[in-house]
């Protein structure tokens, strides 16, 4: 969706092009599969409005890595790696951590359900309830 020039030259000159996949938009169980699959969800954006990627890979038991800007450290609480996302080696040793490390991918994954439970469309429907009937009263 978001391929340009820019991101062609870029992906053309990666020494590992061939480790990457572009999966195209996925239906909902076939991305729970996906993520519940994944090692770990390596989602560091420089700007996000909210991070669904996060709360939808902490249901599946992936744990994540995730940027400590924007919304991205109240969303993650304590169940995720936060790393500044203009550091590329915080960003690799992150991911170095959970590749070598199964006891710290277990509590990420333990964690991260557990936060996960704090998201969901009825809690948020009550919370814009509640933000109309305060503005209407």
């Amino acid at each position: 969706m978001w391929w340009n020039n820019d991101l062609k030259k870029c992906y053309e000159n990666l020494t590992h092009k061939g480790d990457i996949i572009f999966t195209g938009r996925k239906n909902t169980e076939e991305l729970n599969q996906l993520y519940a699959s994944a090692l770990a969800l390596c989602y560091v954006p420089c700007f996000e409005g909210f991070g669904m990627p996060i709360i939808e890979a902490m249901k599946c038991a992936c744990p994540v890595i995730t940027s400590n800007i924007t919304a991205m450290p109240e969303v993650a609480g304590d169940a995720a790696l936060l790393v500044n996302p203009f550091e590329i080696k915080e960003i690799t040793d992150a991911m170095t951590k959970l590749n070598t490390n199964s006891e710290k991918r277990a509590e990420l994954s333990s964690r991260g359900q557990i936060h996960s439970q704090y998201f969901n469309w009825n809690t948020t429907a009550i919370a814009l309830w509640e933000s109309i009937e305060k503005v209407m009263h």
